[in-house]
């Protein structure tokens, strides 16, 4: 299910405007806050995007605890300038001083759990034209184990916990992903995605901008 909340001026404290990024320009960062009618738990993320020269890094952050396999951040999605840049050379990892450490997440040399999917008509089922995920959700294929949110972002796990959470593999707190960008992009992130869960049904926050983050 889907959830809507009003947008409070105090979740989005010290977010900053959507820009027209530049290459090596300041990072963009999205902080999209929100809850979890099924578990009763507060949810928020963190997505920065920064360029340097061709380079795009996103760094993809859950900042909440989770109990329930819907708490667990899965996936990001974006538009960026006319949605037409073709981003090559993907990497993932777990961010340094995340857990578990020096752990690779795509597909080479590493366990291929988080995987890039970009398509200039648009994913399948949402409004984005790129994005990384580790459950399938009908756009990135396999990854995320079993249970398709394993190697999800958590950031502690709550007392009461399930056993899906408990007995799960998961990163505390950060993924890194880097892009090779076409020399001269200029354009605009916009249009961000934090996906919760297993499903495109399951809790998401969108952000129409940096300003602007709120349950879809």
């Amino acid at each position: 299910m889907k959830f809507r909340l009003p947008l409070r001026a105090a979740q989005l404290g010290g977010l900053l405007p959507v820009l027209a990024v530049s290459l090596s320009a300041a990072p963009i960062v999205f902080n999209g806050t929100g809850s979890n009618a099924g578990s009763g738990n507060a949810l928020n993320a963190t997505a920065s995007f920064a360029f340097t020269g061709t380079t795009l890094t996103v760094i993809l952050t859950n900042n909440n605890a989770v109990s329930r396999p819907s708490d667990v951040l899965t996936a990001l999605l974006w538009d960026m300038g006319n949605n037409s840049a073709v981003l090559t050379n993907y990497d993932a990892d777990v961010t340094a001083g995340s857990t578990p450490g020096g752990q690779d997440l795509d597909n080479v040399g590493g366990n291929n759990e988080w995987r890039f999917r970009q398509n200039p008509a648009g994913l399948a089922g949402v409004t984005q034209h790129y994005g990384v995920g580790t459950a399938g959700m009908g756009i990135f294929g396999g990854g995320g184990g079993g249970q398709q949110m394993q190697w999800g972002l958590i950031n502690g796990k709550l007392a009461n916990a399930n056993s899906p959470i408990n007995s799960g593999t998961f990163i505390q707190t950060s993924a890194t992903f880097a892009f090779t960008v076409p020399s001269g992009f200029s354009g605009t992130i916009s249009n961000v995605r934090f996906q919760y869960g297993t499903s495109l049904t399951e809790p998401s926050i969108l952000c129409a901008n940096a300003a602007a983050c709120r349950p879809p």
